[in-house]
C-alpha cells in the first residue's frame, strides 16, 4: 500500500470517527478518555461497579 493512500484513507477514518463518536465526560478531567477507550481511573471504576 501506497503512503499517500494509507495516509487519506487514515485521514477519512479519523474524520468519521470523530463525528460517529458518542460524548464521554471523563470524572477525571482525562483528555484521553474515550466511551470506547477509557483510562485507567475509568477502567478500574467500571471493573470495581462489574464485581
Amino acid at each position: 500500500m501506497d503512503i499517500d493512500d494509507w495516509e487519506s484513507i487514515w485521514y477519512r477514518e479519523k474524520l468519521r470517527q470523530s463525528a460517529d463518536g458518542d460524548e464521554y465526560d471523563c470524572p477525571y478531567d482525562s483528555v484521553s478518555c474515550f466511551a470506547d477507550d477509557l483510562c485507567v481511573q475509568c477502567e478500574i471504576d467500571k471493573v470495581q461497579r462489574q464485581s
